[in-house]
C-alpha cells in the first residue's frame, strides 16, 4: 500500500516541486523589481503595478500548493486501520448497529449498492479500492505460499485497477 501510494502521488510531488520552483523565480523577480526601484530605474508606478502582479501570482500558486499537497505523515497509522477492518469486515457487519452498518456499506461501497430484479442479482458501481484489491491480492499471495515466484510490481499494477 506504500508503495501504491508512492507510485500515485509521484505526480503531486512532482508538481509540487515545479510550484516551489516557480514561487522562487517570482521572489527573485520581486526582489529585483524592488532594488530597481530603489536605485531610481523605475517609478513608484511601474513599481507598484509588476510587484501586485508577481504578489497575486504567488498567492495563486501558494493556494494550488496547499489545496495540491498530500501529506502522508500518517499513512502507517492509515494502512494499519484499513487492514484491521478489511480483515474484521464481517464482524464489524455483524456487531454493528444500523448506523455502523450504513458507514460500513458506504466504505466498502461508496457509489451505494443496487439491485437487479429481473437477473437476481445485486449491483455494484464502485467498490473501494482498497477493498476491491483484496481478492487480487490474495491470489498473488497464493502463488508466494504454493512456491510460485511473483514479481512486487505486480502488485501495485493489481491494486491501481
Amino acid at each position: 500500500m506504500s508503495y501504491t501510494h508512492d507510485s500515485l502521488t509521484k505526480e503531486n510531488r512532482e508538481n509540487e516541486s515545479s510550484v516551489k520552483k516557480q514561487l522562487s523565480l517570482l521572489k527573485s523577480k520581486i526582489e529585483t523589481i524592488e532594488e530597481r526601484f530603489a536605485i531610481g530605474e523605475i517609478n513608484n508606478e511601474i513599481y507598484q503595478k509588476i510587484k501586485v502582479k508577481y504578489q497575486n501570482e504567488i498567492n495563486e500558486l501558494k493556494s494550488n500548493l496547499n489545496n495540491s499537497s498530500i501529506s502522508s505523515s500518517n499513512l502507517q497509522i492509515v494502512i494499519d486501520k484499513a487492514l484491521k477492518i478489511s480483515s474484521n469486515l464481517s464482524e464489524l457487519w455483524t456487531s454493528g448497529d444500523l448506523t455502523q452498518k450504513k458507514k460500513l456499506q458506504n466504505l466498502v461501497f461508496p457509489s451505494g449498492i443496487g439491485y437487479d430484479k429481473l437477473n437476481g442479482k445485486v449491483l455494484t458501481k464502485k467498490v473501494n479500492s482498497i477493498f476491491s484489491s483484496i481478492p487480487l491480492l490474495s491470489i498473488g499471495l497464493s502463488k508466494i505460499k504454493s512456491g510460485e515466484p511473483i514479481n512486487i510490481d505486480q502488485f501495485s499494477a493489481i491494486v491501481t485497477l
